[in-house]
């Protein structure tokens, strides 16, 4: 299911998209831990997924995280994920992608961006995203090099 299809099935039509509690609405068990190598770790094993996400990092990486591990959910069945913020390889661009869609879909972006002037800073804070996230998202968004 495609972030946008995903955000209409729950109703979510304004930001800060609460991933977390999407995550559990849909079956994913969620857990947080203070101890953990990576921001977020994903099984998904015989149809069951959790999601691990690293406790006491920035609410905005955790949003990130979490999304990015939504995205494998949605895009990748039947694997274990260490997922960090560097695309490095097809599926995690992938997840990256998705969680840049679910986090700050078009439509949103849209009704925002005007308002906030464009200001990278502004957009960030009101969608509860890192701002390198919503510079790339932008630039995905309205063209120009990544």
């Amino acid at each position: 299911m495609e972030a946008g299809e995903f955000l209409e099935a729950w109703g979510v039509d304004r930001p800060t998209v609460d991933v977390l509690s999407l995550a559990r609405r849909a079956g994913i068990k969620v857990y947080q831990s203070p101890d953990m190598e990576w921001l977020s770790a994903l099984d998904i094993l015989d149809d069951e997924a959790r999601l691990f996400t690293l406790s006491g990092i920035p609410a905005g990486e955790e949003r990130f995280a979490a999304a990015h591990a939504m995205g494998h959910v949605a895009l990748h069945k039947g694997s274990r994920f260490r997922c960090d913020l560097i695309a490095r390889v097809q599926q995690e661009r992938e997840a990256n992608l998705y969680a840049q869609d679910l986090l700050v879909p078009s439509e949103m972006l849209d009704s925002f961006y005007e308002g906030a002037r464009g200001d990278v800073r502004v957009l960030a804070h009101i969608f509860g995203v890192p701002e390198e996230a919503m510079r790339v998202r932008i630039r995905r968004y309205f063209g120009g090099p990544l």
